[in-house]
């Protein structure tokens, strides 16, 4: 297969090197540059990004590939578009959308009048959880508001103009479930626990403790997800679904992206890991008409993504990878190496190394992520 990925490589190493092992040819483009020349000879069209999704939507309607749906990509991928939308509007938290152009004390204002604390704050075209952070006061409010602010006019805009959007805070756990639509139908394989448990400041998940989707256990997701699959109209593609309960056990869906995880890399090993199944070869089988999301295996996978805890130049990411591969980690991926200069949080949109393990039990993959957090932490200088 002749493969277009609309980003850079380097976010995608682990589908680059599926696509060296499967045989296919991969190319990449950057979302800007990428117009109807470059896909003349393209089986497949697909990105990794939210930013690039409707970019890549495009392309594949003008190849003639099946489509998830223009307008249904432009909603899903844009978190102001998402929460307006009627499918999907009775099942988020109670929010605010502001102008990043107001003030940081008009904006504060806005929110004592509307709002209560604790509050989560984050920039409607944010990624990689940057500039999400929990606040407790107006005047942390006020730091949380300059700071995604400044996100909203870095990073691509989505479908309509960036907002700051604030949040009610859940004081709840949170999840994460992945799997395919075929056709019109919500297929879920994945569902991932978020490690540790995300009660700010910032909310950025250090692991993923995955299992196989039990319809079940997880009627109430299946159900939203339904229906914001049927109401956006997607179709035929990829998701990645985030949802969090509230402290009286009402869940709520956080988003719901027409992509797989993790550049590729975490729906791919998690569910090779839990599942047995290609999610990469289920991705571009879509194209085809030719996927079987049949299980072959059950089993609880562990995903632990190392980020930097401060900005400055990485130093044991080689020692980091040793101590995961003494652990038996089923597959390492790095994005960085020692000497390379990087943001910390809460600016941080890029992975430095992420680890893979294949678990026995939920309760030895636990036992596994205790033990990584508590002796191993990417450092800086």
């Amino acid at each position: 297969m002749k493969l277009l990925v609309l980003g850079r490589a380097q976010d995608g190493l682990d589908h680059v090197a599926w696509c060296r092992q499967m045989g296919h040819e991969v190319r990449h483009v950057d979302p800007k540059a990428a117009g109807p020349d470059c896909v003349e000879d393209a089986d497949d069209i697909v990105s990794f990004a939210d930013g690039a999704q409707q970019q890549a939507e495009r392309l594949r309607i003008a190849r003639g590939l099946p489509s998830r749906g223009l307008e249904a990509v432009g909603i899903l991928t844009d978190k102001v578009l998402f929460k307006a939308h009627p499918a999907v509007r009775p099942h988020v938290v109670r929010h605010l959308e502001i102008d990043p152009e107001i003030s940081k004390d008009a904006a504060a204002s806005l929110v004592d009048v509307h709002m209560q604390f604790p509050v989560v704050v984050k920039p409607s075209n944010g990624f990689y959880s940057a500039g999400v952070i929990r606040a407790e006061s107006p005047d942390e409010f006020k730091r949380a508001y300059v700071q995604a602010r400044r996100i909203c006019t870095t990073l691509t805009e989505r479908a309509s103009a960036a907002k700051v959007i604030v949040e009610q805070y859940l004081d709840g756990n949170e999840f994460a479930v992945d799997g395919f639509v075929l056709g019109t139908q919500v297929h879920p394989l994945l569902l991932h626990r978020k490690r540790p448990r995300l009660e700010g400041p910032t909310f950025h998940e250090s692991a993923y403790l995955t299992e196989c989707f039990d319809a079940a256990q997880g009627a109430q997701a299946l159900a939203m997800l339904e229906q914001i699959v049927a109401g956006v109209g997607l179709r035929d593609s990829a998701f990645h679904a985030e949802f969090r309960f509230d402290a009286d056990g009402k869940l709520h869906v956080l988003e719901v992206a027409p992509r797989l995880a993790g550049g590729g890399a975490t729906t791919q090993q998690l569910m090779s890991l839990c599942t047995g199944l290609d999610a990469y070869a289920c991705l571009h089988g879509l194209s085809r008409g030719s996927v079987d999301l049949t299980p072959t295996r059950r089993r609880v996978g562990l995903e632990y993504d190392f980020g930097p805890e401060a900005t400055g130049t990485l130093c044991n990411v080689a020692e980091i990878a040793a101590a995961c591969e003494q652990r038996g980690a089923a597959r390492l991926i790095r994005y960085r190496a020692d000497g390379d200069m990087v943001l910390g949080p809460p600016s941080n949109v890029e992975c430095i190394l992420t680890a893979f393990f294949d678990c026995e039990s939920l309760r030895a993959g636990q036992a596994l992520f205790d033990d990584i957090s508590s002796n191993y932490r990417i450092k800086t200088k």
